[in-house]
């Protein structure tokens, strides 16, 4: 598994809260909502083909869909357009998670602070790397044009 996935499953899990219970109307110098439409229809499709948009919980180094296979869909609010669908997790996988997580944090505490570097600076590197694509899938998500949120 890719150090960019990881770090790309956790800037996707970061911009998709659990719940949207609100929507705004996008203003009337924003695309039009075909406009809007097409482009986000581009954007997802290229995101899922180059692998940063994914759509499975990363659990034990293992990307996993929720036992019960159920799912949540994230949405363009600015055009209720299907982004992503993701697990819908819940306490089976977080009981799976917990065990692998806390090994994770103890294997982590004995990297001194230069071997840690190393990982957050490769991470680093990747989001820069990407952070046309990344800030295309936040412009998404988070109800912007292109134009507004520069990557």
């Amino acid at each position: 598994m890719s150090t960019l996935m990881r770090a790309t499953h956790t800037f996707t899990k970061l911009l998709s809260p659990s719940s949207d219970s609100f929507s705004l109307r996008p203003s009337a110098s924003l695309l039009t909502r075909h406009q809007m439409s097409t482009e986000a229809e581009n954007v997802i499709a290229r995101l899922k083909n180059s692998g940063l948009l994914l759509s499975q919980g990363l659990i034990a180094g293992k990307w996993i869909d929720a036992h019960d296979r159920k799912t949540i869909k994230v949405c363009n609010p600015a055009t209720s357009e299907v982004i992503v669908d993701v697990p819908c997790m819940g306490q089976k996988e977080t009981n799976d998670a917990i065990p692998s997580a806390y090994e994770s944090f103890y294997s982590w505490s004995k990297l001194t602070a230069t071997e840690r570097s190393k990982y957050l600076r490769k991470w680093y590197d990747l989001l820069i790397a990407h952070k046309e694509d990344l800030g295309q899938l936040f412009n998404l998500r988070a109800r912007k044009t292109s134009e507004r949120i520069p990557g």
